[in-house]
């Protein structure tokens, strides 16, 4: 049976893992910093740097991870405001987008994080062997530092050298919560290359299909706590309950209907579906689920002269115009058999044709079909639309961070300078001064890693327009 536990897998996951703290010297000793954002869960954070041997002792170990009792992950929805042009208003049309994140108890966290290193290694092994790695561009180690500027920058660069061409950008819809659990397993048996999963893989898939899971905003109203006008933060959820066994209260949220199992609440007859997104191995299961698509997608690119990749649930195919139709059937008849959907909101077909000046433009490929008698040399401008890949927009001829990326950083910005402005002077001011600090290391060139650090970085590494270049 295929072991994902090697010495020199610890030691490469050790160090990775390592980077996520620091050590200080304090008067009381040596104290470790995280680095990463905490959260509340129901255990405390893990000091690593101090107790690693104590991690590696349970993933060396089959039977220790066959008896350990995973803690319900603690599911967060995150609301994004979000606002879109209506084609029917003047105004851009305000909504929220929910992103629900799954967060694992602490220590949890660290042996999921171990089997995710394990098992990336053998996902990448795999599709190298398979011959479509190139294709894959998302959550992956062996990628040279390549994040989503390189990607975009290389695929830009594609379209140019192309020239006439049909970009088709496709999402799938639910992606994390809509995998099959069955599909999962075959395929995850497949990239270690055994007939089954060995038992600490089987307890950990189980553990990761058959997840339990509270959801805080019901988790703190049961328990009457608002975090955010309690005076002594509690370090545990588990504080903040009068049981004092913690099976006790599991019991009671169970009770309560708080504490769930992923589709308890479908049908018997649904097929059993879904991982918590945000936990430290959904990003690679990912992977591994879609490598029968991915193979099938990749030889059919090439045989038909097209660019096939995909980052995450984002699809991006690059093709000879006349190829566009069939290749967009044979990519929604291989996301059928995934038993997945794609997004129809989200479906962009780009087409890229030269002008009467000669200059490539992006024009709206879905657009033109409907109106194809209006699509005229003298009205062709009226179908520009740039193609959105990675947070970046692409027009033929520049290549830009997209628009509502930067209104989101002004919004943000906006709503910081508001709060700083009440809490010096409104009636309930906790002082008599503006503070600023916070604002200009997140807002401003003086931060180190903010979204206008992110953009210089952007203009100077790779994308260099030519309005602004010489």
């Amino acid at each position: 049976m295929k072991k994902l536990f090697t010495d020199e897998h610890w030691e490469e996951w050790k160090v990775k893992e390592s980077k996520n703290y620091n050590m200080i010297d304090t008067a009381d000793g040596k104290k470790t910093v995280y680095k990463k954002k905490g959260y509340l869960h129901f255990d405390l954070r893990f000091p690593f740097l101090q107790r690693h041997e104590e991690i590696r002792q349970i993933v060396s170990s089959e039977r220790v991870i066959m008896s350990w009792k995973f803690y319900p992950f603690l599911k967060v929805v995150n609301r994004t405001l979000r606002f879109k042009q209506d084609s029917n208003k003047k105004r851009p049309v305000r909504s929220t987008k929910d992103r629900p994140i799954c967060y694992a108890a602490h220590k949890d966290a660290l042996i999921y994080g171990f089997y995710a290193h394990g098992l990336t290694k053998c996902y990448e092994a795999y599709i190298r062997n398979a011959g479509f790695a190139d294709s894959i561009l998302a959550y992956r180690t062996d990628l040279d530092g390549k994040c989503n500027i390189q990607f975009a920058s290389e695929a830009f660069h594609q379209i140019k050298l192309k020239g006439e061409c049909t970009v088709i950008s496709l999402d799938i819809k639910s992606f994390f919560d809509r995998l099959d659990h069955q599909i999962l397993k075959r395929n995850w048996m497949k990239i270690i290359g055994e007939a089954s999963l060995p038992d600490d893989q089987y307890k950990i898939f189980k553990t990761l299909t058959q997840f339990g899971y509270i959801k805080e905003e019901e988790l703190l109203q049961y328990f009457g706590v608002d975090l955010n006008k309690i005076g002594t933060k509690p370090r545990t959820l588990l504080d903040l309950s009068p049981e004092k066994r913690s099976f006790m209260l599991f019991q009671k949220l169970r009770d309560n209907f708080i504490l769930r199992v992923n589709g308890s609440d479908k049908n018997l007859a649904d097929e059993p579906q879904g991982i918590p997104q945000g936990s430290p191995m959904s990003a690679v299961l990912s992977n591994i689920y879609m490598i029968d698509f991915d193979a099938h997608i990749h030889r059919m690119a090439k045989d038909k002269g097209c660019i096939y990749s995909r980052y995450c649930d984002d699809i991006l195919l690059v093709c000879p115009m006349e190829e566009a139709t069939d290749v967009r059937d044979a990519i929604c008849a291989e996301i059928k058999k995934c038993k997945l959907e794609i997004q129809a909101a989200k479906e962009d077909e780009i087409w890229f044709r030269y002008d009467n000046d000669g200059i490539l433009r992006a024009f709206n490929g879905k657009k033109i079909k409907k109106n194809p008698e209006k699509f005229t040399p003298e009205k062709d401008h009226l179908f520009y639309k740039s193609l959105q890949y990675l947070g970046f927009e692409h027009n033929g001829q520049d290549i830009r961070i997209r628009s509502s990326s930067i209104n989101r950083f002004y919004r943000k910005m906006k709503r910081r300078l508001s709060k700083n402005v009440k809490m010096a002077y409104s009636p309930n001011a906790i002082g008599d001064k503006v503070k600023t600090r916070t604002t200009y290391w997140r807002y401003s060139h003086f931060g180190k890693r903010n979204f206008l650090k992110y953009a210089y970085r952007c203009a100077e590494d790779e994308f260099q327009n030519a309005m602004h270049k010489t």
